[in-house]
């Protein structure tokens, strides 16, 4: 058998020869890397990637066949559950495979041989049909783990539910939801809930409020780390008080609660409190301890991060023990990490900057000064240095220091460096990525295409989204987007987010919980000033774009809500509208968003860099007071950005319309009107769509245009006066239906 470390390398290996299209040795190193391991799910799980990356290449055979071996492999080895374990994120990797679908139907079988109702479950979550894995999984796992008295949890908003009945025949779930019973379809129930541990706090807060108040007041640790368990296991104290406060604690306590739990968080075994403003919690158990404890913790720790974190914590300790170091242990400790590294940089593994860094540090504990040479010599020698850059994951301190030698390896192409890597990096090293890069001089013409990039690509940018919109809007050199279509744009992240199914929970959750600390930074401080910033029509549209959003929660979502109508009370007690005259919605088809998205993309990516091109050839000729070419595309870039923040604005705003929408009977948005003249009895037929399919040329009309307004509401039989030069005299609407095509 290999340690973890070992079939990490393994893994690489793998990956690089997916790469390189030698089929042959692909699975003869996939075979070795099955036979190396313990047989187990969470010994395989790494070479998911593996999978994945074949998938990329389009070599969905070969990776469907791997993926086959490998479930046959575990269930020989370990069993039915821990091949399923495997088996599941493959499966949501290879959605397609029919085979892989058979194969997880059985498993699921023989787990649950002789369970009431297995079949029809199986039928109903779609797992033997054609509904996407996530889902069918997700269905059969939830509704396979409840039983009357289980206790669930919301997906999308903090509540909490219990199960009272399950039927089987047709499986649906009577649960207890606010003190009221509901129904629920199986499908239904594991889209809204998971189950949940009894002591979980949402739980309590619902069923068992004596327990829950004993537990903040008499025991904040616990409180702490149940909330720690059920939302990552690490947060800062402003996001324990969003969760806390008002519901589980009124705001006037707050100051005087944190003070008493933070000292009992320090106390506590479990816990890990680091930082100051804002303070970061946690969940560790049994993390690194004293001299007699260091090195045994420290060759548990599983990653570079946390051994770096390990480290840190230990010589915090000392210090504040005022007792000295234990040398001997960290000269072992260093020996076993400079080894690691080592082995990870003959392997050509991205993971080995991280590693040496971590060496680099401990070295530096006692005394070695050579650390650091090795990680820059590593980057330089590196085909790919920003890959190991990456590597950094969410640690600012590891992200600082293997800056400092990115720095130092390659300063000639260092602010490029910095440009590049910046959109996709986590949102905890924006702000130092940001200082770097104007400290390093990067042109300011290239913040136009980062920014264009960032809010392009939200999904895969969203931690520099985060902080260009909590930090980065208030650097002059970031400023080039309205912050109203910033916050657009992050509005519309968190609603697409939960309605993705190619991301996993996990990476869900992360991406929720930064948007929804972005937004509350420092009380909501940006979001206030921007909704001073707009007016009433905007503030209607942002409201609405807030109720629809289920995944931040039912919290957040109130609190972005109320302070849109105190902003704007007469969005309170608003009337209904018919829907061509509001001024917070846009009705478009599917081709008309389409066509929206393709003129924003355009010029995001060719417009605006074409113009941030020209400013840097303009400013280049010198003389910029004399420079009329400069002055030109300075207010080229006005105009682009003012265009780009009206089209961003009616993106946010739009509502896409069906034919199945369309009253029959009322000329309305979508309506396909036939017109009788009433003196010459010749016909027209004219249709009523959004401003982005408008032709005239073929009778299709913006239902916004004025000639279109006068037309909305009336109904068959109606005799209408018009004015357009083409359809001057009086009319009868003789039929109306909704449109079909365009």
């Amino acid at each position: 058998m290999v340690d973890g470390e070992t079939s990490g390398m393994q893994v690489q290996e793998l990956i690089k020869l997916a790469g390189s299209g030698n089929i042959k040795d692909v699975e003869q190193e996939w075979l070795t890397f099955l036979g190396d391991s313990d047989g187990t799910a969470r010994s395989l799980t790494p070479a998911v990637k593996v999978i994945e990356v074949l998938k990329e290449q389009d070599r969905v055979e070969l990776a469907e066949s791997l993926a086959w071996t490998a479930i046959e492999s575990v269930q020989e080895r370990a069993s039915a559950e821990e091949a399923l374990k495997f088996a599941q994120p493959v499966f949501m990797k290879l959605n397609k495979s029919s085979e892989l679908r058979k194969q997880v139907t059985e498993l699921y079988k023989q787990i649950f041989n002789g369970r009431d109702g297995l079949d029809e479950l199986m039928e109903e979550s779609g797992l033997t049909g054609g509904r996407p894995p996530r889902r069918a999984m997700r269905t059969m796992d939830v509704c396979l783990s409840i039983e009357p008295g289980t206790f669930v949890v919301g997906r999308h908003e903090e509540s909490a539910a219990r199960v009272e009945a399950v039927d089987r025949n047709s499986w649906t779930v009577e649960a207890t939801v606010d003190g009221r019973v509901e129904s629920f379809e199986a499908v239904e129930f594991a889209d809204q809930y998971a189950p949940a541990d009894p002591e979980d706090y949402r739980v309590l807060a619902a069923f068992d409020q004596a327990r829950l108040s004993k537990l903040v007041q008499s025991d904040p640790a616990a409180m702490i780390e149940n909330v720690l368990i059920v939302n990552g296991e690490r947060l800062t104290d402003d996001e324990l008080r969003e969760i806390l406060v008002p519901r589980y604690l009124p705001a006037g306590d707050w100051s005087k609660w944190w003070t008493k739990a933070r000292t009992a968080a320090r106390r506590s075994l479990n816990i890990s409190v680091e930082g100051r403003s804002p303070y970061i919690l946690e969940y560790a158990p049994g993390g690194p301890g004293h001299h007699e404890e260091f090195e045994e913790s420290f060759a548990k720790l599983k990653t570079a991060a946390d051994r770096l974190a390990g480290l840190e914590s230990y010589l915090r300790e000392c210090k504040a023990r005022k007792e000295e170091m234990d040398s001997a242990s960290l000269e072992r400790v260093h020996a076993e990490c400079v080894k690691r590294a080592e082995r990870l940089t003959k392997n050509g593994a991205a993971t080995a900057l991280v590693e040496g860094i971590v060496a680099w540090q401990v070295g530096a504990s006692i005394g070695h000064t050579e650390g650091q040479d090795a990680c820059v010599e590593l980057l330089k020698e590196s085909g790919d240095p920003l890959t190991m850059v990456r590597e950094c994951g969410t640690s600012k301190k590891l992200w600082s220091l293997a800056l400092d030698c990115l720095a130092k390896a390659d300063p000639e192409k260092y602010p490029e460096h910095l440009v590049t890597i910046f959109p996709q990096a986590p949102v905890q090293v924006c702000e130092e990525l940001a200082t770097r890069m104007e400290k390093g001089g990067v042109k300011e013409e290239l913040y136009d295409e980062l920014i264009g990039e960032i809010t392009s690509n939200t999904t895969v940018c969203y931690g520099a989204l985060c902080w260009l919109w909590d930090k980065g809007l208030s650097r002059p050199l970031w400023q080039i987007m309205p912050q109203v279509s910033v916050l657009t744009r992050l509005l519309q992240l968190a609603g697409d987010i939960s309605r993705n199914d190619r991301l996993d929970k996990a990476t869900v959750k992360t991406m929720r919980d930064a948007i929804k600390s972005s937004l509350s930074a420092r009380k909501y401080e940006n979001y206030a000033k921007c909704l001073e910033s707009i007016e009433s029509g905007m503030g209607s549209a942002l409201l609405t774009q807030v109720r629809r959003l289920d995944s931040l929660g039912r919290n957040a979502r109130e609190d972005l809500s109320n302070r849109i109508t105190r902003q704007f009370p007469n969005l309170i007690k608003k009337k209904e509208v018919p829907v061509w005259l509001r001024d917070d919605s846009l009705y478009a088809t599917r081709e008309g968003v389409g066509k929206l998205d393709a003129e924003i993309n355009d010029l995001v990516h060719v417009k605006m860099r074409e113009n941030a091109k020209a400013i840097g050839e303009a400013a280049e000729k010198g003389d910029l007071s004399e420079n009329s070419e400069y002055k030109f595309a300075l207010e080229e870039r006005d105009l682009l950005r003012a265009r780009l923040a009206q089209m961003q604005q009616q993106r946010a705003i739009v509502h896409l319309l069906t034919p199945e929408n369309v009253p029959q009977d009322t000329i309305s948005v979508g309506s396909k009107v036939t017109l009788k003249h009433v003196d010459r009895g010749d016909e027209r037929v004219i249709t009523f769509l959004g401003p982005f399919e408008a032709d005239i040329q073929t009778d299709i009309y913006n239902y916004k245009a004025p000639f279109a307004q006068e037309l909305m509401g009336h109904r068959v039989g109606d005799i209408v006066e018009l004015t357009l030069t083409e359809l001057e005299g009086q009319y009868e609407i003789v039929a109306t239906q909704a449109w079909r095509s365009i």
